[in-house]
Formats: structure tokens, C-alpha cells, sequence
């Protein structure tokens, strides 16, 4: 098992990464949008 670019493992753990970056950025954006609108 060589890690190529493409490897499946390497793009999922790629894309988590990110994915949790943005979910962080979200709780953020979601915490003001319920102050905002009063926790719908």
C-alpha cells in the first residue's frame, strides 16, 4: 500500500478536516443567528 494522491483514506481524513473546520465557523455563525432570532 503505497499513499498516492488518490488514496480514498487520504482524501476522507483531507475532507474531515475541513469539513470540521467549517462545522467550527457554522457553531459560530449559528450561535449568533440564534441570538438573533431568538433560538428557533
Amino acid at each position: 500500500g503505497d499513499h498516492e494522491p488518490g488514496d480514498p483514506r487520504e482524501a476522507g481524513v483531507d475532507h474531515q478536516e475541513k469539513t470540521l473546520g467549517a462545522a467550527e465557523r457554522d457553531e459560530e455563525a449559528r450561535g449568533a443567528w440564534r441570538r438573533r432570532f431568538g433560538g428557533v
